[in-house]
């Protein structure tokens, strides 16, 4: 029940349906942490793959972006990260999209690792992904203690947290992040990390 005068709670409804939610099925869904819904009513599900997390990482199906449309509740596309992309024991938990001028065709993804601390760039229009990496999505080691109703322990969780700005006058924007255990809110220009497989180097403010 929801409440003393509510009654009862209403059924669970998967998404898109219980198909895609079978066990040991990698054609469907796995294990979702986050997802994100685009200015062109598409759903985007990061499907991380892994099963049993808290204990130790199963890798029971390649982590896989999937993109619904959300007038017809059907699949539209389907990307599998490479496997020299997610090191062993990686959990890629979040991700946030970006639409550049309106055009629907030319998406980017970001996808946050934070178990092995890299930031991965989908692009939509390439179909292609690269892997970025750096000091800022590491946990801070002094906020990595916790101390719940006297239970003490270390978590030394990275790169988790990610939201995009607004687009500025010239129509860029920033990505926002911070690892689980740390202090800081950490931001970078998403212009650089689309050009940073060219450029080699990632500046973060």
């Amino acid at each position: 029940y929801v409440g003393k005068n509510e009654g009862p709670a209403p059924a669970i409804t998967p998404y898109p349906d219980w198909s895609w939610h079978l066990a040991a099925n990698c054609n469907g869904l796995t294990s979702v942490f986050r997802m994100d819904v685009d200015e062109c009513n598409r759903l985007w599900v990061m499907d991380s793959g892994v099963v049993d997390a808290e204990n130790t990482v199963n890798q029971a199906c390649p982590p896989q972006i999937m993109i619904f449309n959300l007038e017809t509740d059907r699949l539209i596309w389907r990307y599998t990260l490479p496997r020299d992309q997610v090191p062993d024991s990686s959990l890629i938990s979040n991700i946030v999209v970006e639409v550049l001028n309106n055009d629907c065709t030319n998406a980017f993804a970001y996808l946050g690792d934070v178990f092995r601390y890299g930031l991965i760039v989908y692009s939509y229009k390439a179909n292609r992904s690269y892997r970025l990496t750096h000091s800022y999505f590491y946990p801070d080691p002094l906020a990595s203690d916790y101390n719940m109703n006297g239970i003490q322990f270390q978590w030394v969780d990275g790169l988790f947290g990610m939201a995009l700005s607004e687009p500025d006058q010239r129509g860029n924007r920033l990505l926002y992040f911070h690892p689980l255990s740390s202090y800081r809110e950490f931001s970078v220009p998403t212009y650089i990390l689309r050009k940073t497989h060219t450029l080699g180097s990632i500046w973060i403010y």
